[in-house]
């Protein structure tokens, strides 16, 4: 158990980090990692966002060698999850895509696509949001609500924009 401890980094730390580091947990630990890195979805997810969120590259030989190794190292393990072409290519649109979704409708996304063992395609993500587009036209219609705030403005507030009027 100690030497997965010392082998792990980044996420993979974090998600055994409270286990004791005893050999009756190495089974536990294993079974944790193993659960989550044999999702398609979440370990493709990582390494995209480890490409995408790369540190920019400055003419230093730190910054080059920084940009090869993070960029390098999720190329690698993009690879060795033997996803085919299409597959990483529609996945990767579909990620960059679910980046500009909120927080509340990327957990939607997420748990929509949750139950399948493949990446996601971009139709998958539209069907997702033009479903949703009909939920909430629905749900804006029965409730009243047009989509806008409402501005505040002293008229608002109960204040006069009588001139003459002197409070």
């Amino acid at each position: 158990m100690c030497m997965l401890k010392a082998k792990v980094r980044g996420e993979a730390r974090r998600k055994i980090s409270k286990l004791p580091a005893t050999e009756e947990y190495l089974e536990t630990a294993w079974s944790i990692l193993k659960e989550h890195y044999s999702n398609k979805i979440a370990t493709t997810s990582i390494y995209l966002r480890s490409i995408l969120d790369a540190p920019n590259v400055y003419y230093n030989s730190q910054s080059v060698k920084k940009f090869v190794y993070t960029v390098g190292e999720s190329l690698q393990a993009l690879e060795a999850t033997r996803i085919d072409t299409e597959e990483m290519y529609q996945g990767f649109v579909c990620y960059l895509l679910q980046r500009k979704l909120d927080e509340q409708l990327r957990i939607q996304f997420e748990q929509s696509v949750g139950a399948q063992k493949k990446l996601p395609k971009v139709d998958d993500l539209m069907k997702f949001l033009k479903q949703m587009q009909f939920s909430l036209e629905a749900s804006q219609q029965f409730s009243g609500y047009n989509g806008k705030q409402n501005s505040v403005g002293p008229c608002s507030r109960g204040v006069s924009q009588d001139r003459n009027h002197k409070m």
